[in-house]
């Protein structure tokens, strides 16, 4: 329609003579190179000229239009505009905020939606919503939601969004929302445990992975080698290991921290077996309300010394594993004794199995340690370098550094949250990877607090 009006008013001589410049960088080359042969096919067959700001009008439009295919590089886009759908999502709803962010197919529909919707909104193009009507009137309290998300994208840009643009918005969070009550829907979870020495580190991957697999059947905890003898295990119904629990009473599934087709087979065995079982009512030794007060007043302090601790150290690019650990219990210790408690659980991690995780090209320095009074998390880059130059480190970015006191009595810390992010969030990991310090530090004070406020809500 808008080639053709075009066309129209330049064939009864009414050319638009308004200048126009824009800036093209790699991406935007293809787009504009097709509004040039769309206006040379015009030319030929009306035997007209186009200038160059009909070129730029058309280049516009077509950016202003929605993609019909959404490739994976998808993901690989600016900052500001990750971080503006993290706030719109907060606004939709911050009560499942968390989930939300980690559904990859809605973010990238979002993504995907947003690039040409901004270039409409400052442009000034208008777009027709068909089902503007319906949304409003079937759906009163998605559309609510969805105009202070619209409020974060005129905050930002300084534009307003017309009802249509809500409408679309409205479209994307409340299928989202839809599809989220739809996978908690499942009435038998059957609790798996996933073992790990200090509760935090590799296994994380391996919770993630049966997550993300078998997520509308299990609910997933993450432990440590010294709740086999406490009373953390009751009500793990499936113990999940990647390596040997030596007289264990428990019976357990051995897998590959990667999770191989073979492992995955047999979880899936055993949570079809599990699951056909009623599961033992074990709701009497559940927290009474002061025991959880407690348990919150232990994760804000945790927060709070996560977030102050946090620092991004480099380090030569050819250092060696054992200096690495060295080196943290030097900026953490806060004395001898400490450094030395830092080190050698760090050490005994390690010789248990590595903490380097190729795959995701970091590596997962963790530990359960008398040399912390709280939970400390920093990173650490090489200098001069994209990566360590070390063979142990299997060309790894970045050493994240993740420490939890020994006597914390929680199965699960609120430092866990960062561990999941790591391999559930893309955006995320690459920040961590490139050492991008002010935008890791943002994104881990929203999920603490998503964190904080989701125990709260749960008193």
């Amino acid at each position: 329609m808008y080639i053709s009006i075009v066309t129209k008013r330049i064939l009864i001589g009414k050319k638009n003579t308004k200048e126009k410049n824009i800036n093209l960088d790699i991406k935007s080359m293809k787009d504009y190179e097709l509004a040039i042969q769309l206006i040379s096919l015009l030319s030929e067959q009306f035997s007209i000229e186009y200038n160059t700001t009909e070129i730029i009008d058309l280049y516009i439009y077509i950016k202003g239009s929605k993609s019909q295919h959404i490739n994976e590089d998808i993901f690989d886009t600016d900052h500001d505009l990750k971080y503006m759908i993290y706030e719109m999502i907060n606004q939709y709803d911050s009560t499942i905020a968390y989930q939300l962010k980690q559904d990859k197919d809605f973010i990238k529909g979002l993504i995907a939606h947003l690039k040409p919707t901004i270039v409409r909104l400052k442009h000034g193009i208008e777009i027709q919503n068909r089902f503007l009507k319906e949304i409003k009137s079937m759906y009163p309290k998605i559309y609510e939601k969805a105009q202070k998300v619209a409020k974060v994208i005129e905050d930002r840009f300084n534009f307003k969004v017309p009802e249509q643009e809500i409408g679309f918005l409205a479209i994307h969070f409340g299928g989202a929302e839809v599809k989220l009550k739809r996978d908690l829907r499942f009435t038998r979870k059957v609790d798996v445990g996933v073992i790990c020495s200090s509760g935090i580190g590799i296994s994380t991957l391996l919770s993630s992975r049966i997550s993300h697999i078998f997520h509308e059947k299990v609910r997933v905890e993450t432990l440590s080698t010294s709740d086999l003898s406490s009373e953390k295990m009751q009500g793990i119904e499936i113990l999940v290991s990647t390596f040997d629990l030596n007289n264990s009473k428990y019976k357990y599934i051995k897998v590959n921290p990667m999770l191989r087709e073979e492992d995955v087979l047999l979880i899936a065995k055993k949570i079809e077996e599990v699951s056909q079982n009623n599961k033992l009512d074990i709701d009497a030794d559940k927290p009474d309300i002061l025991n959880k007060i407690d348990e919150i007043t232990l994760i804000s302090k945790e927060i709070s010394s996560i977030l102050k601790s946090f620092n991004l150290y480099t380090v030569d690019s050819h250092i060696k594993f054992d200096k690495v650990m060295k080196f943290v219990s030097s900026v953490i210790g806060e004395d001898e004794k400490s450094k030395n408690y830092i080190y050698n659980d760090l050490k005994k991690r390690e010789e248990l199995s590595t903490e380097v995780i190729p795959e995701f090209e970091f590596v997962l320095l963790h530990a359960k340690t008398k040399g912390v009074d709280e939970s400390k998390f920093i990173l650490i880059k090489p200098q001069a370098s994209s990566y360590f130059k070390d063979e142990y480190f299997s060309k790894s970015k970045v050493v994240v550094v993740m420490l939890i006191p020994k006597n914390d009595p929680r199965r699960v810390p609120a430092i866990s949250r960062i561990s999941n992010a790591l391999f559930e969030d893309e955006f995320f990991l690459e920040d961590v990877k490139n050492g991008i310090k002010e935008s890791v530090k943002s994104y881990i004070e929203t999920i603490l607090t998503e964190y904080l406020a989701e125990q709260i809500k749960n008193l």
